[in-house]
């Protein structure tokens, strides 16, 4: 997975490595009801690592708006904001980053084998 990110910046500048997604998306402007439910074909979630060619990547940052900045949820963001195409990169369900407490106990079970230690 990192051998094919590294190639393919060099290649296209900015990737990011994805899944498809398996759940719905949903959509909600208001967080009480839903306002759109895109079609899954077309969903990916989004993993790590992202690769670019850093200048095109701090250059598009300092071009960014404060609003822009603002909504910013990881690095490819930034990319796409300034217009660059995105390179995809797939990604594993495995490779996952440990952000949560279920994310942590998830990373857990993969270490101890899926079995619980006495």
């Amino acid at each position: 997975m990192i051998e094919e990110n590294i190639e393919a910046a060099l290649k296209y500048k900015v990737v990011d490595t994805v899944i498809e997604a398996v759940d719905t998306i949903i959509q909600s402007e208001d967080g009480n009801t839903i306002s759109q439910i895109p079609i899954r074909s077309t969903m990916y979630q989004g993993q790590t690592p992202q690769s670019f060619n850093i200048k095109l990547l701090a250059d598009s940052y300092q071009a960014l708006t404060s609003e822009e900045k603002a909504i910013l949820t990881d690095a490819c963001k930034i990319c796409l904001l300034k217009g660059f195409d995105i390179k995809m990169v797939r990604g594993e369900n495995f490779n996952i980053k440990i952000t949560t407490p279920y994310d942590l106990k998830v990373a857990e079970g993969f270490f101890k084998g899926g079995k619980e230690n006495d």
